[in-house]
């Protein structure tokens, strides 16, 4: 797990969010079955129970768990935002914001584009900062 952050570090100093936010969620995937107690949970169940329980308790974000999840599943699996839950209407798409860019002036792009219902902004940062918990809680 210190070598996943370690990779994630790296990846955001060098710009690469891309595969800095794939390591997370990777990380978040691989600390979420260690955390479950349920032998046959699925993937989908351990992540967000996780998420619920540690990541967005000690980092609130605008987004579910099961968003995450699913913004996890698309940029995992095919790079895209793109997931079943998505097209079902189950879950937003995640738009990031990272470095100068704020979440808050792209809520508001999405908010001007009525498109609120399809669509949630989050700071690549606080995504990550949120995510040293994942870390922290894989060491203990």
């Amino acid at each position: 797990m210190t070598q996943l952050g370690t990779g994630i570090g790296v990846c955001f100093d060098k710009k690469l969010i891309t595969s800095a936010l794939v390591l997370l969620y990777s990380a978040i995937d691989i600390t979420s079955w260690l955390a479950s107690d349920k032998p046959n949970a699925t993937v989908r169940e351990c992540f967000v129970t996780w998420v619920e329980k540690y990541l967005l308790a000690s980092k609130p974000l605008k987004c579910t768990a099961l968003e995450l999840y699913s913004a996890r599943f698309g940029l995992v699996h095919t790079l895209t935002p793109d997931s079943q839950l998505v097209e079902q209407g189950k879950a937003r798409l995640i738009a990031y914001a990272w470095g100068t860019a704020k979440s808050n002036d792209l809520s508001k792009l999405i908010d001007m584009t009525k498109l609120s219902d399809k669509a949630v902004a989050v700071q690549v940062e606080e995504l990550w900062l949120g995510g040293l918990v994942c870390l922290r809680s894989a060491r203990s």
